[in-house]
């Protein structure tokens, strides 16, 4: 796929830092070559659930990287920032999320990173009110509190 390429990207989860992850698809890019279908996309300031208008700016073995153009269908989960420079600024990823959310996809991702190095189970029934980050790299990875 070429640098500079418009594509259509169905946000589906939430990646590292914040980033916007979803999959090429035939469907909503009819142009695809074969070699591109099933790719992953990373696109920046972009929320589960939304489809953006992304321009193609690294093309890697295994994913592609892109930056919105235009947000065709805002996410569902999608609240008004606090901060008038929030589009621009880039410092807070996720304030156009509530509190909530941003918690929950945060747990979300720690525990999925943490169970790579070290398995983690977690009680359904508890809910998770800080983080010990002392016990981040020994024994614990969280702490309910």
């Amino acid at each position: 796929m070429q640098k500079g390429k418009e594509i259509l990207i169905r946000i589906e989860r939430v990646g590292f830092k914040g980033v916007g992850v979803g999959v090429l698809e035939k469907a909503l890019n009819e142009e695809l070559l074969d070699d591109d279908i099933g790719k992953k996309v990373l696109v920046q300031n972009t929320l589960p659930g939304e489809l953006v208008l992304a321009n193609v700016s690294r093309n890697k073995k295994n994913y592609i990287e892109a930056r919105k153009v235009k947000t065709l269908e805002v996410s569902p989960l999608a609240v008004e920032p606090r901060c008038p420079h929030f589009e621009i600024c880039g410092g807070c990823k996720w304030q156009n999320l509530p509190y909530d959310e941003q918690l929950s996809f945060f747990l979300e991702f720690l525990v999925d990173n943490w169970a790579e190095i070290n398995p983690v189970t977690l009680d359904t029934g508890i809910r998770l009110a800080y983080f010990a980050w002392e016990d981040f790299f020994g024994q614990s990875a969280l702490t309910a509190g």
